[in-house]
């Protein structure tokens, strides 16, 4: 079947996903006066082991950063009262359960050449959920927040006291954040229709059949989607242009107002970065001209997944720790001491199902696996223990483990010492050289030892 009638919902998501394994084409529901065909954001020209590879090399470090900020806010009394993190907060949780459970579920995905495990329809409805109606949350929220900094900013007043508070900061960001869980849930797991399930590409077909009533994917599209994402940019531009317009005017506590507008703006940056080329293409496409950008917009789709592993080292930088540890510890240790691991391990199993497939490979196989396995272990014995302790010291706590980081730091000579051995270890056929050697020894020195002991008997 060439065309499948689908709604098209790509300008609702935070984060628009793609996905990767399906040939139809997605086209508007006949009611809407210009049937507007959009290709399916599965047609992308990627395969399935390069975006498992993509989202596993992304996916480890970003989760570790999550729990790292999270930690840090949280622990802080501080950084958790203050007004203008609470809306970062709750960003934070929605993209960490996103990257944690709906792109894992998508690397599962993958590594089953698109299959759904396990195959039951409850999995595809949360699925769903989180794949829209958190991106969706967190388009809106972001779009608040956006608003909202220019009251912290410059109408610090209206937040003076607990009821001001109340009315102005508590209750419209928790009326947002239940308002679409409720209309997500309502729409996915009691539709006015009947919902499908494909369990042979990614996300169950990334299809909900409320994608094929128009009054609902219209209002998804435009008040969850398009115009939030507007207003995002709208409200950042002004606020950056009212904070350098006040600091030349007044002279006001820059310094202040500098730490609130760098971390909306650089999650905003982020945001806007790939989302708002996505919007005005989709906005182009409803305008009567479906075929606009196709190609680039499928590719916007797929990498918009950066968005949401980046988002917690935005995040990170905006923190009053220092930027020059955080870039050391992470880039130059945590991360890179993690896909060693990751790496490894990966590279283990493949090596042991490739020998259970192809047992007369695996001696050409087995050298360079050996080599390389036994370096790593030697490093990732002392290094990996001692990347925990210093993601632990960042996430709040300095004290954590300070006698045994000592130890742990002292001890990692250790590795260039013993890697020289463990390098010629795996060389070919050094132990049948280093046992002729010593074979050889032996023969050159016995003769030479049992003839002096004659020659002192007889003497």
């Amino acid at each position: 079947m060439d065309q499948t009638l689908y709604e098209q919902n790509n300008s609702s998501t935070m984060f628009p996903e793609a996905d990767t394994n399906n040939s139809n084409l997605l086209l508007t529901n006949d009611s809407l006066n210009n049937a507007i065909i959009y290709p399916d954001f599965s047609a992308v020209n990627l395969s399935y082991s390069f975006q498992f590879w993509f989202a596993l090399v992304l996916q480890i470090p970003s989760v570790i950063c999550y729990l790292l900020i999270l930690t840090y806010i949280l622990t802080k009394k501080t950084e958790r009262q203050a007004l203008h993190n609470h809306s970062i907060l709750i960003l934070l949780f929605l993209s960490f359960f996103i990257v944690l459970f709906d792109f894992s579920w998508r690397i599962d995905s993958y590594r089953r050449q698109g299959n759904v495990w396990p195959q039951v329809p409850f999995l595809c409805e949360v699925w769903w959920l989180i794949e829209y109606g958190f991106y969706d949350t967190c388009t809106v929220i972001l779009a608040w927040s956006s608003f909202q900094r220019h009251i912290l900013i410059f109408h610090s007043n209206l937040v003076s006291t607990k009821r001001k508070r109340l009315f102005i900061h508590y209750l419209p960001l928790t009326f947002i954040f239940i308002y679409l869980i409720i209309y997500y849930i309502c729409a996915i797991f009691f539709p006015p229709c009947e919902n499908e399930y494909d369990f042979t590409s990614p996300v169950c077909g990334a299809f909900p059949c409320y994608f094929s009533v128009p009054h609902l994917i219209l209002w998804i599209v435009f008040v969850h989607g398009v115009i939030p994402t507007f207003l995002i940019a709208i409200f950042n531009i002004t606020l950056l242009i009212r904070v350098l317009w006040q600091r030349h005017l007044r002279h006001r506590d820059w310094k202040k107002c500098r730490k609130m507008t760098f971390q909306l703006l650089s999650v905003c940056t982020l945001y806007l970065m790939l989302n708002l080329p996505l919007m005005l293409i989709t906005m182009v496409q409803y305008a009567g001209y479906p075929d606009f950008a196709t190609e680039f917009q499928l590719y916007l789709v797929f990498f918009t997944n950066i968005i949401q592993y980046l988002l917690p080292f935005v995040c990170l930088i905006s923190l009053p720790v220092s930027k020059l540890e955080i870039w050391t510890v992470f880039a130059h240790g945590v991360t890179a001491t993690l896909l060693i691991a990751v790496f490894n391990i990966a590279l283990l199993i493949r090596v042991l199902w490739q020998r259970h497939l192809h047992r007369h490979d695996w001696k050409k196989c087995r050298k360079m696996a050996f080599q390389l396995l036994s370096v790593c272990t030697l490093y990732l014995s002392l290094n990996l223990p001692l990347m925990l302790v210093g993601m632990v010291k960042l996430s709040g706590y300095p004290d954590f483990a300070t006698q045994f980081q000592l130890y742990l730091v002292f001890f990692t000579n250790i590795i260039q010492y013993l890697l020289p051995f463990v390098c010629l270890i795996s060389l070919p056929g050094i132990w049948v050289k280093i046992t002729t050697l010593f074979t050889w020894n032996t023969r050159r020195v016995m003769p030479i030892l049992t003839t002096g002991n004659v020659k002192n008997r007889q003497a």
